[in-house]
């Protein structure tokens, strides 16, 4: 699928994005990479291991080292959750992650690399889904997410179609809501969609682009939105809430360290819109009653 080039020049138009697409999923890149495709199919390793091997091959060697480690883990054919803790802790998986907020997004598009325009993407799940089919976000037991989960495990899809009651493969990607099994996934609003073997980059599914957008971020434009996410609490020691990221955090504020007692407070006023209007002619009616 094609998309047109649309642009964010400051916070304003994040603002404006992201109060119009209520109810939205975004994905910041620091650079252009034009594509939606999880870990686990980008880079070399992808080529050298084309089919399921490299994600089977990381899941059963977490678990058979994490097992004895932590004994609130899934059960061991609990595909789907196990994806999610791989996730969490740094493997290559078929999920792809998205958050909730638009400018928790825009952080991670404006933060490391700033010689280069980042990329901001838009994703309606509620129309991603209905492709499949699907109404809303799928509970874990529906066949079509179990479908996905299960290729990681089981190679002939027949038997996966077979053990599901499953007419087709699935082969496009679907939006899922995530148990909220750390404290990052609740901290940075995450969501995530999971992808098949068969059709890995959400970016050229046969969708409408009121579904799925990508918006470019000069690179010029990066420091000022920077600077403005920290003043509105988009800060890295909130999203990621372990002792390293306060750490860092710490360190970018005082990077952007502004002086207080040169900023003056803006001076707005009150706005006259249709709904105060209406809302004074009541109360001018209801004075004269």
């Amino acid at each position: 699928m094609e998309h047109q080039e649309y642009y964010i020049n400051s916070i304003h138009d994040l603002i404006e994005v992201g109060t119009k697409l209520f109810g939205g999923w975004y994905r910041g890149h620091s650079r252009e990479y034009n594509n939606l495709k999880p870990k686990l199919w980008r880079g070399s390793l992808s080529d050298l291991f084309p089919n399921t091997f490299l994600e089977r091959h990381y899941i059963w060697e977490f678990q058979r080292m994490a097992i004895g480690k932590d004994h609130n883990l899934p059960e061991l054919n609990d595909h789907l959750h196990w994806l999610f803790y791989l996730q969490h802790h740094g493997l290559p998986t078929r999920l792809l992650d998205w958050t909730k907020s638009i400018l928790i997004a825009a952080y991670f598009a404006t933060k490391d690399v700033t010689n280069e325009n980042g990329e901001l993407w838009y994703l309606n799940p509620i129309g991603l889904n209905k492709l499949s089919g699907i109404e809303g976000i799928p509970l874990y037991h529906h066949p079509k997410l179990k479908f996905l989960a299960y290729e990681i495990a089981i190679d002939d899809p027949k038997e996966i179609r077979d053990r599901l009651k499953l007419k087709e493969n699935q082969v496009t990607p679907l939006a899922i809501d995530p148990i909220f099994t750390h404290q990052r996934i609740s901290s940075q609003q995450s969501c995530f969609t999971i992808h098949s073997k068969e059709l890995q980059d959400l970016s050229i599914v046969e969708i409408d682009t009121k579904y799925l957008t990508r918006y470019i971020i000069p690179s010029w434009v990066k420091p000022s939105i920077r600077k403005d996410l920290l003043s509105l609490g988009i800060r890295h020691e909130f999203l990621f809430p372990d002792l390293d990221g306060i750490a860092k955090g710490i360190k970018q504020s005082h990077d952007w360290i502004i002086k207080i007692s040169e900023v003056v407070p803006p001076k707005i006023k009150l706005r006259e819109t249709p709904e105060k209007k209406i809302h004074d002619i009541k109360i001018r009616k209801k004075k004269s009653d």
